[in-house]
């Protein structure tokens, strides 16, 4: 074994256990192993007919050994250890609940993987697909039902075993233990043993955290592939030797595919298509390779009801293999293509006939592609029929119909994935020029768009691969990962058809306040909270938490120079540009010094609506002597993270502060000052947020991170530490401190990308460095890093080296680029470790929520929720104006200004949305009583221009079921019978079904009329 992987090699042990004999009662002995080695896991196989006589038969203990190093040691100091006692024998709390799990969900015939340990472990999914591959011989020859379970697990202990021989000593070691097997259990046992060592130090090696999912059910590649907001389809293809018909889906939530037979087959398969998702439906192209699948079929297949139908024969002749395709607007796109490579195609959706579109820049086939909103990127690929291959980006505007070139894409590959995240494409594996296939994975941050540059992007496949066509996200697994599937696999000097589904996680940037303008009148507020003064602030209570950074707050102080501080109670009035020194979590509704002791002036609150859907502002009247007066309010919706702020009329000119902060030194968002005008009446800013959690990952000088991809190098000398003095800080540009020598230094460089307006980013470094030879330095870069000139692009950096721990901040632009670059301080004296927080960047547009509004007249707007996930919640109320009549209201985490949504399943008609803020309204018609109706959005876009990801939200629709069970029976009568005459608040308004603002006869009359309807289980 290589000695340097050691210290992070998890091993894998595999138990199987043959039920004890008819009364026979003596007990399996409990085996224990010893390993130097971090994150063990254990394969338990057994029947549940084995008693446990005296103690459990399963138990099994791991320890770890002495001697070993400090970042292992605190892994392991940090760890619990875990103890699994078979599902016959559960004994506490912990236990309990893990054995419970198990029973009830996994067992028997199943795998249930529980991850613990280092980041790099050998990943429980790997695991179960091999145990899959051997389970059938398994049962078979035991003859019994079984469960397999896996458990890391780790705790100290002396004794040291050699590494060397590991696969040898684990075998040794179960054929030592007193355990009846079969030859053919033995062969497999021992098989998965070598496989289960192989894989991690293979996985470890060259991308610890590739980490395979649920494989497709068949060897597949060049297939057709499309996205349904986080379900993916691939379609037809090339299966081993034969043209494949199949259509599978692939659920990240269940890690599972569709089972065969589950989804209609394409009625034409065909080798290399094109699809794209659209309005419900996916748009299929024929591809075309052998005599046997030519053909210009154009396919189009409907998610709701599995169902195939023919659309106009597509351009381009019998063949037109490995094209692109993209959907938007109604269009469905068709780019390049064998016999076609600098082609546009367009199909109208409406009309069910093509045109030709704008040509392509430059010719293209068998490269990668992917969609980012209105944007159809086109990467490498092969050119002509002499089979040049290309570096060329390209990209289409399919809502302006133009070609842009980007970026050169120097990986110049052919036949590889392209999956775009966010705003960045990762270019994953395919066929370099004059190389069978590559493993290597490259990335390219499209905000910047036609500047940038492709980079590498680790980790890199564990094997080369090609033409596996799909690169797909979803956001279910890691919070944000990459997926390929199936493909050719280079093993030695063959390349092998493959069935693989693998996903690699990638880093999502957190962001900070967004701004929106629109207009709105001002609502002024009454009740005076006795602000009448100059530099001074008044406590206020909120009638409802609220929201601000993350932190939740149920006071705050008020000033009389227009800012809201919620923590702190700073009276000054000399505005500056933020983040404002002295001032903590603030808003600066216009800051200036300004007094409330004019005549008529001071500040002011009201509470309008009822609860839940409360709002509370907070008016200023200030005036400045010799200049003018104004006033302007700050609104805050109950259960929201949102607020905003409305202009009243101004007299004079005043000049001041508009904006938020979280803390003197990190996350801000400055929308005008320090000299600004006050905006003119009737302004309105939406402040809206993700307040995502922060970008941390632990890395070494010289290999890079764990958690975040990053690249290694020499840089020309150092930087000169100036001083804790002089840390940078946002608001402060700091100059180059000059370089302290031109010796060469080790260094890792991290890139991070601000998807959102200008903001302040604060980088935190903690390292295990102590003072001398092992020192770091990080230093920030805007744009990109130049090795070999340290001062081009200079930021920041925090004046001295962390020991432990340095902090500085940076104003980094819009959607600008941003690399942190960790440095060793002595030549040759790499720190051992460090860990990095970064805050502050832009997080992606996530939904965050989606409810079933109605308003009961008089007493305003209640709302039922409708679950992302699981089992929908039920409408139970009559639609108004008229029956069949309801709105879904979506909320995302950013403001949204697009999006289109569709019925795709259930009776109704989905209008077009209107935008607020945060908010997606989708008014429904004709929707019909004792149904699930499903809604499917697209397009949805945010107001810098991120697109979220196709979704699906469904709604129970069942009049008179007042208790949301699925049934309206003698439950929801009485339920209400007891509630009329009440008020209609949050507490009763499902009971008035009629939605008339009181619950009476009306309400009992229509539950009682519907008693006995159900929806199906």
């Amino acid at each position: 074994m290589n000695p340097a992987l050691r210290e992070e090699l998890p091993v894998f042990i595999f138990v199987f256990l043959q039920p004890a004999a008819a009364g026979d009662g003596k007990p399996v002995p409990e085996l224990s192993f010893r390993h130097p080695e971090p994150g063990f896991g254990l394969l338990f196989y057994q029947s549940p007919g084995v008693p446990p006589a005296g103690r459990d038969p399963l138990r099994a203990t791991f320890r770890h050994a002495s001697g070993v190093s400090p970042k292992v040691r605190d892994t392991l100091s940090q760890d619990k250890r875990l103890a699994f006692h078979s599902r016959n024998a559960a004994r506490g709390a912990g236990e309990t609940g893990l054995s419970n799990a198990l029973q009830k969900n996994f067992c028997p015939l199943q795998v249930v993987g529980l991850r613990r340990g280092p980041p790099r472990n050998f990943s429980a999914l790997t695991f179960s697909v091999i145990a899959r591959s051997f389970f059938g011989i398994l049962q078979q020859d035991m003859k019994t039902s079984a469960c397999i379970a896996l458990l890391p697990a780790t705790s100290p202990l002396p004794t040291p075993m050699d590494t060397s021989s590991q696969s040898a000593s684990h075998i040794s070691a179960l054929n030592s233990a007193k355990v009846k097997l079969s030859r053919s259990t033995r062969i497999v046992r021992q098989t998965l043993i070598s496989l289960a060592i192989a894989v991690a130090g293979s996985s470890h090696s060259q991308a610890q955290n590739w980490t395979p999912a649920t494989p497709h059910p068949i060897l597949i590649d060049n297939y057709a592939f499309a996205q349904d907001g986080e379900e993916f389809y691939v379609i037809s293809g090339y299966n081993a030797g034969f043209i494949s018909r199949n259509v599978r889906r692939y659920n990240p939530t269940t890690n599972a595919w569709s089972g065969s037979g589950a989804l209609a087959d394409i009625p034409f398969g065909s080798y290399g298509p094109a699809s794209a998702f659209f309005g419900g439906k996916i748009y299929v192209a024929h591809g075309g390779l052998f005599a046997s699948d030519q053909g210009d079929h154009f396919q189009i297949y409907n998610v709701a009801t599995n169902l195939w139908s023919a659309g106009a024969p597509r351009p381009g002749g019998l063949q037109r293999r490995n094209a692109a395709a993209g959907a938007f607007n109604g269009k469905f796109y068709l780019a390049g293509g064998s016999g076609s490579e600098s082609t546009l195609s367009v199909y109208d959706i409406a009309s069910n006939s093509w045109s030709a579109g704008p040509g392509l820049p430059q010719a293209y086939r068998s490269g990668g592609y992917a969609q980012i909103g209105q944007f159809l990127y086109l990467i490498g690929g092969i050119t002509g029929s002499s089979g040049v291959y290309s570096t060329a980006s390209m990209r289409f505007n399919m809502a302006t119909n133009t070609w842009s070139i980007g970026p050169a894409f120097t990986p110049q590959r052919a036949a590889f994935a392209l999956a775009a995240a966010g705003t960045r494409l990762f270019a994953i594996g395919g066929v370099p020029n004059g190389s069978r296939a590559s493993a290597q994975v490259d990335e390219l941050e499209t905000s910047t768009w036609p500047a940038g540059s492709w980079a590498p992007s680790p980790n890199n496949l564990p094997a080369p691969r090609r033409d596996h066509s799909a690169g797909f996200f979803s956001t279910g697994r890691a919070g944000g990962e990459i997926w390929i599937t199936g493909g050719l696999v280079e093993t030695g000097s063959n390349l092998v058809a493959s069935n693989d589904h693998l996903f690699r996680p990638v880093s999502i940037p957190c962001q900070n306040y967004n701004v929106t303008q629109s207009t709105r009148a001002l609502v002024p507020a009454t009740t005076d909270i006795g602000n009448h003064c100059n530099n001074c602030t008044t406590a206020i209570t909120f009638p409802f938490p609220i929201s601000f950074y993350g932190t939740t707050y149920t006071s705050a102080n008020v000033s009389s120079n227009g800012n809201l501080q919620f923590a702190g109670a700073n009276a000054s009035g000399a505005n500056t540009s933020l983040p404002a020194v002295g001032f903590n979590a603030t808003i600066f509704a216009f800051f200036d010094n300004v007094v409330t002791s004019g005549a008529g002036d001071g500040i002011f609150t009201a509470v309008t609506g009822a609860a839940p859907n409360r709002v509370f502002t907070i008016e200023w009247r200030v005036s400045q002597s010799g200049v003018g007066t104004t006033n302007f309010e700050i609104r805050f919706s109950e259960g929201s993270s949102d607020f905003e702020v409305i202009y009243g009329a101004t007299t004079g000119t005043f000049a001041g502060t508009i904006g938020v902060q979280g803390n003197a030194s990190g996350l801000f968002t400055q929308f005008a000052g320090p000299n600004a005008n006050v905006p003119p009446a009737g302004t309105r800013l939406l402040f809206t947020t993700a307040c995502c959690a922060p970008i941390a990952f632990t890395g070494a000088i010289g290999t890079n991170s764990s958690g975040y991809p990053g690249t290694s190098g020499m840089q020309a000398g150092r930087v000169t530490r100036s001083g804790a003095a002089t840390a940078s800080v946002c608001g402060t540009p700091k100059t180059y401190p000059g370089t302290f020598d031109t010796t060469p230094r080790a260094y890792d460089a991290y890139t991070f990308v601000n998807n959102g307006p200008a903001t302040c980013v604060t980088f935190s470094v903690n390292t295990g460095c102590t003072a001398g030879a092992v020192q770091v330095f990080p230093v920030a870069y805007l744009g990109s890093f130049n090795p070999a000139n340290i001062a081009q692009n200079y930021l920041g950096d925090p004046g001295s080296s962390p020991i432990p721990f340095g902090s500085f901040s940076v104003n980094v632009p819009a959607n600008a680029t941003v690399v942190l670059v960790v440095s060793e301080v002595t030549a040759g004296g790499a720190c051992p470790s460090y860990d990095v927080v970064v805050r502050g960047l832009s997080c992606p547009l996530e939904l965050m929520g989606v409810t079933s509004r109605k308003r009961h007249s008089f007493p305003g707007e209640f709302e039922i929720p409708l679950p992302l996930t699981g089992e929908p919640g039920v409408e139970c109320r009559v639609g108004q104006p008229a029956s069949g009549n309801h709105n879904l209201v979506f909320t995302f985490n950013s403001a949204v200004t697009s999006g289109t949504a569709t019925v795709t399943s259930g009776i109704g008609t989905a209008g077009s949305p209107t935008f607020l803020g945060t908010r997606m309204i989708v008014p429904l018609s004709g929707v019909t009583d004792i149904q699930k109706v499903t809604v499917t959005s697209s397009g949805v876009t945010s107001s810098i221009g991120q697109v979220l990801p196709n979704f699906a939200v469904s709604m129970n629709v069942l009049l008179g079921d007042t208790t949301g069970n699925k049934s309206v029976n003698a439950s929801d009568v009485g339920q209400t019978k007891g509630n009329s005459g009440l008020p209609v608040n949050a507490g009763t308004f499902r009971t008035d079904t009629t939605v008339s603002g009181v619950i009476n006869a009306s309400d009992i009359s229509q539950v009682k009329a519907n008693s006995g309807q159900m929806l199906p289980p």
